[in-house]
């Protein structure tokens, strides 16, 4: 019965989906944020996944962030300038919240037979953590992806479980980039500490890359990087890339 509850939603989301890389949703290079202090790795190339994001702590007056890329068979410190996120409340995107997104979840729990979804926070085996200033700028202590604990399993119509593992396959195969953001910002509750800033990064399968900045004034608020010429023009006039070898 199982079987064919997941092969039925299977065949009303999309045909079979192979993995990432056969898909073509790859990073084709390294991705960095540059800063004052250097550039941090937020997602290295390889495999693009949904639910995989980078979190640190900033400054509260942070309002300009900028991105370099470094490509395959490039020097340690050859750096290219990608573009630049402007933080800026009229910049700001509408962030999709979780009840925007109940159709999907519908979707999800009739075509599958599930009972719920379950949220964001019981994925993980741990806590998620969060790049804090002074630490290594190979974005280990940032970097989090949703990992189900191997035994958990969801409850289905006739008395059966799905792992998951496969309820978050199908999750990720079901939603865009701002729907799978929505998911994963269910499990940060509002607010924040006072004084605490935290940007979370989110790379789509397209190569968007999006920031929800969670500020305890301000609430959260979601802006997407621009990787436009202009938006390259103005990394270089930052003078931060004066100490990079751009190419």
């Amino acid at each position: 019965m199982l079987a064919r509850l997941v092969d039925g939603l299977r065949a009303r989301l999309r045909p079979a989906a192979p993995p990432p890389e056969e898909r073509g949703e790859l990073l084709p290079f390294d991705l960095f944020l540059t800063t004052a202090a250097g550039s941090i790795l937020l997602f290295p190339r390889g495999p693009i996944r949904p639910f995989v994001f980078f979190q640190r702590e900033v400054h509260t007056g942070h309002r300009v962030e900028y991105l370099s890329r470094r490509d395959p068979g490039s020097g340690a410190e050859d750096y290219r300038p990608y573009g630049l996120i402007r933080l800026r409340k009229a910049e700001a995107l509408t962030l999709v919240r979780p009840k925007q997104v109940q159709r999907l979840y519908e979707t999800l729990t009739c075509g599958c037979g599930l009972r719920r979804i379950p949220p964001a926070s019981s994925m993980t085996r741990a806590p998620f953590r969060t790049h804090c200033p002074g630490d290594p700028d190979d974005g280990s202590r940032g970097r989090n992806e949703l990992r189900p604990p191997p035994h958990a399993q969801v409850r289905v119509r006739g008395g059966e479980r799905i792992p998951y593992a496969r309820v978050l396959e199908l999750l990720g195969r079901a939603s865009d980039p701002r729907e799978a953001i929505a998911y994963l910002e269910d499990a940060f509750p509002e607010p924040l500490p006072s004084g605490r800033v935290v940007h979370r990064y989110y790379l789509g399968s397209n190569l968007d890359l999006y920031v929800v900045r969670h500020d305890p004034r301000e609430g959260k608020r979601l802006y997407k990087a621009q990787t436009s010429a202009e938006a390259v023009e103005a990394c270089l006039a930052s003078g931060l890339y004066r100490r990079l070898r751009c190419a």
